[in-house]
């Protein structure tokens, strides 16, 4: 599938933003700084289409219907994750220091997708390979 792939390019390309972005800005790269988003807005678009027809698969006939209402409910999770528990978690301040930066919050999104494309990749099966190849074949007979 495309879901893995985008996962793990999108967290590379995160977790490389991360440890470089003091330096892109100092430098003033606009460039790579553009790439890194198109290229990451990028795979999570295909993510996105990818997991629409991913979720048909999964989901039992009846409950097909369901998949936008399931995958609207991720988004949300994802938005009060990214937003509200982290963006707003660099405001706060310990000791004079602030609890999170963009690095670190760059650096999570791109540790997250990798760890959750690993979990993806290690434990997930495609079963609907077995019954493309089964009407294959009845297609050469």
């Amino acid at each position: 599938t495309y879901i893995v792939p985008a996962l793990y390019t999108f967290g590379i390309i995160q977790i490389f933003v991360s440890l470089q972005l003091e330096n892109i800005m100092k430098n003033r790269q606009v460039i790579i700084l553009t790439a890194a988003g198109l290229i990451s807005f990028l795979c999570m678009a295909i993510q996105g289409v990818a997991t629409d027809g991913w979720i048909v698969t999964i989901l039992h006939e009846k409950n097909v219907s369901l998949g936008s209402t399931v995958k609207r409910m991720g988004q949300v999770v994802g938005t009060l994750f990214s937003y509200n528990a982290l963006i707003l978690l660099g405001k706060w301040k310990v000791s004079g220091y602030r609890v999170f930066n963009p690095f670190d919050c760059l650096m999570i999104f791109g540790c997250f997708s990798i760890v959750i494309g690993l979990i993806l990749h290690c434990f997930r099966k495609e079963e609907h390979q077995e019954e493309e190849n089964k009407s294959l074949s009845l297609i050469h007979i």
